[in-house]
């Protein structure tokens, strides 16, 4: 047990970035959606985003 410790924290501590740039990355797309609500916009972010 003690030897998957480390392992499991610097797996996390390499991830943890990766998700707070992919989480400000769909926050930056929420709020452009927000701003503009024509149709070719929305379409643009739908098709970029597989969600």
């Amino acid at each position: 047990a003690l030897e998957i410790k480390p392992h499991l924290h610097n797996s996390t501590a390499t991830s943890a970035p990766l998700i707070f740039t992919v989480g400000r990355f769909i926050r930056i797309l929420f709020a452009i959606e927000d701003h503009f609500h024509d149709e070719r916009s929305i379409q643009s972010l739908r098709s970029f985003n597989p969600l």
